[in-house]
């Protein structure tokens, strides 16, 4: 595990074609600029509103933002996951995953306005903060159609989350220890929410291939073990994340 040594993705040689990955990861890429894009509008109508007032205006509004979006990307992800399985024995409809319930939109954009009231209000983190949290969400209702269906799906093995190059430890650590393929569609749902804000991985349903020309979560997991050993907690997350920025 040389820092030399170049970080590689985790990417699809045949967990799906790699031209219908990448266009499904622009596709829902363009998709949450688009939210983000409408949110610095309704941003902008509530910036000059006293605190309360633009807190209200904010948990009335990021709402839409989400729920419209996040319905976006989760029939672009059933269409993904349609095409993914197209040579796959057996019919197979995909749903799309339930809009997010408002008490958790609700509870993200309270944590993301919290700048706006300190002593000193700092708008520039609030929107950083806002802009980060509804990116996750919108990108939510692609990652959980994809997850729910590969739970539903006879023929599905699971899905696999597809890193980029700058995967941080969290996200590489996550490729190893979240495989759906027998998971109830209620927990696999749970685990779907594990997504830093500003994540930009994303996930792909698994059907019977073999990881020959990728790497393999398996050795992934080894060499996570290696580097954390004799550490425990916040020490071994620590050494890891160390280990992960020093291969990029």
């Amino acid at each position: 595990f040389a820092a030399s040594t170049p970080r590689r993705p985790i990417w699809p040689a045949s967990v799906a074609t790699y031209s219908l990955a990448a266009d499904h990861r622009a596709t829902i890429d363009a998709v949450a600029r688009r939210a983000l894009s409408d949110l610095v509008v309704v941003w902008r109508q509530t910036a000059d509103l006293p605190t309360p007032q633009a807190t209200a205006a904010l948990l009335d509004l990021v709402p839409d933002i989400t729920t419209a979006y996040g319905d976006v990307a989760a029939t672009v992800a059933a269409d993904y996951y349609a095409e993914s399985r197209a040579d796959v024995p057996g019919s197979f409809r995909p749903t799309l995953a339930a809009p997010l319930p408002i008490e958790q939109v609700h509870a993200v954009t309270r944590w993301a306005v919290g700048p706006l009231w300190s002593d000193t209000p700092d708008h520039q983190a609030a929107l950083r903060q806002l802009a980060q949290g509804t990116d996750r969400l919108v990108r939510l209702g692609d990652r959980r159609t994809i997850i729910d269906n590969a739970a539903r799906d006879p023929q599905a093995q699971g899905t696999v989350r597809l890193t980029r190059p700058d995967a941080c430890g969290f996200c590489l650590l996550m490729v190893t220890r979240i495989d759906h393929a027998s998971l109830t569609p209620q927990v696999a749902a749970e685990r779907s929410d594990r997504w830093h804000g500003n994540c930009k991985c994303g996930t792909a349903p698994r059907f019977g291939e073999s990881y020959d020309d990728w790497p393999d979560p398996n050795d992934l997991y080894g060499e996570f073990l290696t580097v954390t050993d004799g550490l425990g907690g916040a020490r071994a997350r620590q050494a890891w994340d160390r280990h992960v920025r020093a291969q990029r």
